[in-house]
């Protein structure tokens, strides 16, 4: 295409005509992507930016709606310049724009975020951190979650630039608005928040990140309700998920708190027992990040967090189970249609579902992370470990019975575990040795074990089947020879 024909065009993208603007950006968006040289002669790419950054307020919808499209699809083949004017615009447009079209801009924004080279990234936390702090203060809260979505994108693509480059970012600004949206009574808003909160932790200095825990923990030991303390106590699991490693010098603060918060009463009667539920959900996924991320801080409560997940493990007060194992409800079958729900529904959305499913399995994977990070730990608990997991076959839940087979194999597999003299001068190559004790307890418990496996065997669930089979093949690995 000739250089008249695209001047041509970008007129075209200003006519009275709707379609004739729709099909304007369309034509000279694929010209762009062929890398016409004319364009690049003529400095008619600053032009086509211009013209889609005009259509971002077109009053048609549906030019509107291509202009997005057209601006994801040449992101990458634009200067870095240009590329920062457009973000900038989208921004505003996010702030200012219409209702009906801001998760459109804000979907091109990330999409821009992520395929952005890095070398780009200064340029764009300059054009959208400035306009980004503003908006998390907006008075609309649908602003404020888009921006705060906006912002976790750009930290997280561009953390190191933010790390190198300090003053692009205001980060106890930030902090402090962020923690401010906390206090809502958007669940929403409140998710995101925290998920920023954990994804802001990666750049703030260990002063900054001190701060911001313990503005927190104040927060979770001063409030009542158990839907606030909810919020604060998945703000530190979310930090815990970045940032996990640097949080060791905290957790004799937080784990007291947090096991505490796993002491449930399991009254059905309790009107805030899902609360409860989440509340201690969230409190044992920490955990399991403590056990990962800080193993050498977290070691002198780790016979504490293990006794407290054997226990949670067979938390289910809304069901008893006869002595063969089989589970029988304490209400009628067809108030628990819609079991196991996503976890990342809002609070009070499961209506009257059970939620000590979702306490059972992080318990589950807290013994699992123990299991694999530190298996010396389970020596002395071996028996009780196996025997707790075992009596809890009877698991009615899929996704927690998965997770338990899972669990017990990693379990199974210490009976072969590093020798304490290896462990200490040699984790790189460690000499592997049998440990009698738990191959003794193992076999003593085998006839209740294939016992218990073969009920499920004979399920019709093929994932259940799945992993009861690999439960199989890790005992014959541990009991043989």
């Amino acid at each position: 295409m000739q250089v008249n024909q695209l001047n041509q065009l970008i007129k075209d993208m200003e006519d009275y005509d709707k379609d004739k603007r729709f099909m304007a950006s369309c034509d000279l968006c694929s010209e762009l992507l062929k890398e016409n040289p004319k364009i690049a002669e003529a400095n008619i790419e600053k032009q086509i930016c211009q013209g889609l950054m005009k259509q971002l307020d077109d009053q048609s919808g549906e030019v509107q709606g291509n202009a997005v499209k057209c601006i994801s699809k040449i992101s990458q083949k634009i200067n870095e310049k240009q590329l920062g004017e457009v973000i900038k615009k989208l921004c505003s447009c996010v702030i200012s724009g219409t209702d009906d079209f801001r998760d459109i801009y804000r979907t091109c924004i990330k999409t821009l975020i992520v395929e952005t080279e890095e070398s780009y990234g200064k340029n764009i936390c300059n054009h959208l951190i400035p306009p980004l702090k503003e908006g998390i203060n907006h008075k609309n809260e649908d602003v404020r979650e888009e921006c705060i979505e906006i912002l976790n994108e750009t930290i997280k693509r561009f953390y190191s630039v933010l790390i190198s480059t300090p003053n692009l970012i205001e980060k106890d600004t930030v902090m402090s608005s962020l923690l401010k949206q906390l206090s809502s009574t958007n669940n929403s808003l409140k998710k995101k928040a925290n998920y920023c909160l954990g994804t802001l932790a990666i750049i703030l200095s260990p002063k900054q990140l001190t701060s911001l825990v313990s503005k927190v923990v104040k927060e979770i030991t001063g409030k009542k309700q158990k839907k606030q303390v909810f919020t604060y106590v998945q703000c530190i699991g979310a930090i815990a998920q970045t940032v996990g490693y640097k949080l060791g010098s905290t957790l004799n603060t937080i784990i007291p708190i947090f096991t505490n918060l796993c002491k449930l009463s399991g009254d059905t009667e309790n009107k805030e027992q899902d609360l409860e539920n989440e509340v201690a959900e969230m409190c044992l996924n920490s955990f399991d990040c403590f056990v990962k991320k800080c193993p050498k801080e977290v070691t002198p409560f780790l016979n504490g967090i293990l006794e407290l997940a054997g226990n949670l493990i067979s938390y289910d007060p809304n069901y008893s189970y006869d002595e063969e194992g089989m589970d029988e409800p304490m209400m009628d079958a067809e108030e628990y249609e819609g079991w196991g729900s996503d976890m990342e529904e809002e609070i009070g959305d499961n209506g009257g579902d059970d939620s000590s499913w979702k306490v059972r399995r992080s318990s589950i994977k807290v013994i699992d992370a123990i299991a694999k990070c530190r298996p010396e730990m389970l020596r002395e608990l071996y028996t009780s470990i196996v025997t707790k997991l075992v009596s809890q076959f009877k698991e009615r839940e899929e996704n927690v019975k998965c997770e338990l087979f899972a669990t017990f194999s990693s379990v199974i597999k210490t009976g072969v575990v590093v020798s304490e003299e290896d462990l200490m001068v040699d984790m790189d190559a460690p000499m592997l040795v049998r440990t009698r004790s738990s191959t003794e307890v193992l076999t003593e418990h085998v006839p209740l074990i294939m016992k218990s496996l073969l009920k499920q065997i004979e399920e019709k669930n093929q994932k259940i089947k799945n992993a009861v089979i690999q439960v199989f093949m890790n005992m014959a690995l541990a009991l043989s020879g």
